[in-house]
């Protein structure tokens, strides 16, 4: 065998010296002569063996020898140069991946011969099985940020085929992501030649991603994977903590926690706020003995020693200062145990309940001020219903017989009595007369509230057929006529409805002119709370409206609300006669039905009465 000193040119020793392997094979003969390198590649010593085309091939994979003879076919029949990359498998059965260049060329004795050159690649083809299937995208760019590999997880994160992508500069296939982080990291890599690391928003799919830029003399290779769902995670973990900081200040609380291994006490922001303390200050469970008041002091040493050496759970209110205020804390703690039952954590919240606490107080003292006044009104009420008793009984029968004496005074002596003092005797009798009316109109206005009958749904059409029926003959005196629309049903008292609208027509017929006959009309309507304009109207309800109109003599604006108290008489007495109690009797009717009643009005035109019922 002719060594390679005979065979190569002196440029071609350097090549024993790098990765690569060179030989020579004779076409006609079929001869190899390999560099040390080739024979370095098989894993055997160099030149101990005798090498030709046959051989040679022997050392192929099965699997590729089809490569190599598609190459050295396409070299003969073209005469151009090529290459071919395959597997070899070595003496000890390792495989090693190649690319096969080969060349014709002439040699001295004028043979043609293939001049081949060997570079291993099998680290390069190992580093492109593990970037194919790492979970991790990757991918190459050029110093123009052109795309020279990607890696299948890249394929699918960013849904696009790798011969879309090589060769394509990346900011045309992406350009929405100019400008963006995603761009800045690799931009930055590559002209900083710099390794830049961070979380950006990726340019095909628009979840968060992990990259990591790494550059080199040519480009740079960038490893990213998704991050999407870490970082929502993330964000709802901010969210809850944002949640509970709130919640902790809306409800001026704060919450800790004690680990029993590590003796070590953390706190949220909320609980230093409630002791006053400025931010980054150390806080220990001692807090609580520190600021109690001293009758609190045995209490917050038990809540400290549970909390450090007991382990065990605290309820309690305690009274603290804080800056020379006292406050009010309420604390309660439980256990977090393992699975061996002994406890791990406490865990702790601190919820400041001063005002409630004040409120409670206060609340306390309204009570007890409360019923006292409600002995003193019960009391009241007593005597009340005992003067009503007395009114109802004795007073009336008092007024009756004061009433006959005279009558009998006037009948039987009037022969012996002059004119004025028989005058004086029937002025008394029209006095005890109104005294009566009167008295029987308070005693009927005491009884509104002890009505008895219980609330139903009622057909107000009913009820205004039941007033005119019973008004009949007063309406006819008067010549009056009554117009009723469609009314609702309403839920009250029924008796209670009828007293209302008898009074209010009976006052309709009451008040009306000289020279005209009365004309009462009774209308229905629906209307909303936040459209009625009087301080009682709920905005959120809906009301009946019942209003009664008539054409009477009218009163002054500025007299109505005069109309609805007790004896608030707006007309001359002697004229029209009545004790000014009956629009009282209309008003507590309606307070009953939780409504409310107004007037309008007009001197000379007539007075409308608007009784409001929630729907």
């Amino acid at each position: 065998m002719t060594t390679s000193n005979h065979i190569f040119p002196p440029t071609h020793g350097l090549l024993e010296y790098t990765h690569f392997g060179y030989m020579w094979t004779t076409v006609r003969t079929k001869r190899i002569v390999a560099s040390h390198t080739v024979y370095a590649l098989l894993e055997m010593e160099p030149f101990s063996e005798f090498m030709n085309e046959e051989k040679w091939r022997t050392f192929v994979h099965p699997n590729d020898l089809y490569k190599l003879l598609q190459a050295e076919e396409k070299l003969m029949t073209e005469g151009t140069a090529c290459s071919a990359e395959y597997r070899l498998v070595t003496k000890t059965g390792r495989h090693v991946h190649i690319n096969h260049f080969m060349q014709l060329s002439i040699g001295l004795d004028n043979e043609v011969k293939i001049l081949s050159i060997l570079d291993d690649i099998t680290e390069q083809k190992h580093a492109e099985v593990m970037l194919e299937v790492m979970h991790e995208g990757f991918f190459e760019l050029d110093s123009s940020f052109e795309l020279k590999r990607v890696n299948a997880a890249t394929e699918m994160l960013w849904r696009l085929h790798r011969d879309d992508l090589i060769g394509k500069n990346i900011w045309n296939v992406f350009p929405e992501a100019v400008g963006t982080a995603f761009y800045e990291a690799i931009t930055r890599a590559v002209h900083e030649k710099k390794n830049v690391v961070q979380n950006v928003i990726g340019p095909a799919e628009g979840h968060w991603l992990h990259i990591s830029t790494t550059p080199f003399s040519d480009g740079v290779f960038v490893i990213f994977y998704d991050i999407q769902n870490e970082k929502e995670a993330e964000q709802e973990a901010l969210k809850h903590h944002n949640i509970l900081k709130q919640a902790e200040e809306l409800a001026g609380a704060g919450s800790w926690e004690y680990d029993v291994a590590t003796k070590q006490f953390t706190w949220s922001e909320n609980f230093s706020k409630l002791f006053g303390l400025s931010e980054g200050a150390t806080i220990t469970p001692g807090i609580y003995v520190e600021a109690a008041s001293p009758a609190f002091k045995e209490a917050a040493q038990r809540l400290v020693d549970r909390i450090e050496k007991n382990f065990a759970a605290f309820e309690e209110l305690l009274e603290v200062e804080i800056k020379g205020e006292p406050r009010f804390f309420f604390v309660k703690t439980m256990l977090f145990d393992h699975e061996n039952s002994s406890p791990s954590k406490v865990l702790g919240l601190n919820m400041d309940v001063t005002t409630l606490h004040r409120s409670r107080q206060a609340i306390t003292e309204l009570n007890e001020a409360l019923l006292e006044k409600n002995r003193a009104l019960n009391t009241a009420i007593s005597e009340l219903k005992a003067f009503n008793s007395l009114a109802a009984t004795d007073y009336k029968e008092t007024l009756r017989h004061l009433y006959t004496s005279l009558e009998f005074i006037v009948v039987n002596d009037a022969r012996n009595l002059s004119n004025p003092s028989r005058a004086n005797i029937r002025r008394a009798q029209s006095a005890i007369q109104r005294m009566k009316l009167i008295t029987e109109d308070i005693i009927s206005y005491s009884q509104l509230n002890a009505a008895t009958e219980p609330a139903v749904d009622v057909e107000l059409n009913d009820i205004l057929k039941l007033v005119q029926r019973d008004m009949k003959v007063k309406i006819e005196d008067a010549s009056a006529t009554i117009t009723c629309g469609n009314c609702p049903t309403i839920h009250g008292h029924p008796q209670l409805l009828v007293l209302l609208f008898h009074h209010l027509v009976d006052n309709a017929l009451k008040f009306r002119k000289k020279d005209s006959a009365p004309e009462i009309h009774l209308t229905a309507r629906q209307l909303a709370g936040s459209s009625i304009d009087h301080p009682d109207a709920m905005p959120g309800k809906d009301y009946h409206a019942i209003s009664v109109a008539d054409n009477g003599i009218g009163i002054n604006t500025g007299d109505t609300e005069k109309m609805f108290t007790m004896f608030g008489k707006l007309h001359d007495g002697k004229e029209y006669k009545g004790s000014g109690i009956g629009l009282a009797v209309c008003k507590k009717i309606m307070d009953l039905h939780n409504g409310f009643i107004t007037v309008e009005s007009e001197l000379a035109k007539g007075t409308v009465f608007t009784c409001y019922f929630p729907t």
